[in-house]
């Protein structure tokens, strides 16, 4: 995600006009997914408070208000290629927590150094937030790593197919040897098929990287025995979705909010429905995301 900053001066027009325009230093097409718009601290609302022009190159934001030279303008967005590394982002968390126009906060769009919670100590709870929801829905939507996972040969059901295999995971990152590892043992060794046999529709394996699935078209002709393929491989959804988004802010914003002893970050009496409550409908926001996305695994016979 990329992170622009300007102030109403860098604006078209004259201070206080309505209707200038910012303009950004993208390269390529922005996104109209997750783009955010915040002007002194406070999130701005498409087609209420500006308007998009989406551009290959500088992507336009016309201000619909009255806009001064001294504002402080923040814009997040992504673009067509942009591959964003986390779930949400501190600044996510703290504009969910509407925290830019309260007491201390204000003019910010994002935890910091200086801020209680910090910025690290909102990166570290997004990170365990990941964790939750990968184990959840037995799923990612950042690259892991799975090292020796063991499968046995079946007998295949249409021998110019050969024997199928199905890997444990899904949006499996293509085989890269010196990387991962497709071993098959031939009675005396591990053989990596990766290093030793050739790859295709019509050779001697191939692989459906979406689905997940293994094809073995030439192995070894000895008596089978169990395990005796196992694979290293990683595997990642293409995109962090909107959903999974959503998820990871509440279930981060939970935890700031239960670190918060001394109701410093957002004090009781400012809130319409207590924290408490306002935790336990976030907590079901979330539970439903993760059950929604929740994987259904082959078992390993």
């Amino acid at each position: 995600m990329a992170t622009e900053t300007f102030t109403g001066a860098s604006a078209s027009g004259s201070s206080g006009d309505l209707n200038r325009i910012i303009t950004l230093s993208n390269t390529i097409l922005t996104s109209s997914d997750d783009f955010r718009v915040f002007v002194n601290g406070l999130r701005q609302i498409e087609d209420t408070n500006y308007t998009l022009n989406h551009l290959n190159s500088n992507t336009t934001i016309t201000f619909l208000n009255a806009l001064f030279d001294a504002f402080l303008i923040i814009v997040d967005y992504l673009t067509a290629e942009s591959t964003d590394t986390s779930y949400c982002t501190s600044a996510q968390v703290f504009s969910f927590l509407q925290l830019g126009t309260t007491s201390g906060y204000n003019g910010l769009s994002d935890f910091s150094t200086s801020t209680v919670p910090t910025k690290v100590q909102v990166e570290e709870w997004i990170v365990e937030s990941e964790s939750e929801i990968n184990q959840r829905t037995m799923n990612s939507w950042k690259t892991q790593t799975i090292t020796k996972e063991y499968h046995t040969i079946k007998p295949p059901n249409r021998y110019y197919e050969g024997t199928k295999i199905f890997i444990q995971n899904r949006n499996i990152t293509t085989f890269a040897s010196g990387t991962d590892k497709i071993e098959v043992w031939n009675g005396s060794e591990w053989e990596d098929y990766l290093v030793s046999r050739t790859e295709g529709r019509n050779n001697d394996y191939w692989v459906n990287e979406v689905d997940g699935i293994l094809w073995l078209r030439t192995y070894p002709r000895i008596l089978r025995r169990d395990n005796d393929v196992r694979l290293t491989y990683r595997f990642s959804e293409p995109i962090v979705k909107s959903d999974i988004r959503k998820a990871c802010i509440r279930l981060t914003a939970i935890t700031a909010i239960q670190s918060d002893d001394k109701s410093l970050l957002i004090p009781e009496g400012s809130q319409n429905i207590p924290l408490f409550e306002k935790t336990k409908i976030w907590q079901r926001e979330a539970d439903k995301i993760i059950q929604d996305n929740r994987e259904i695994k082959n078992a390993i016979l």
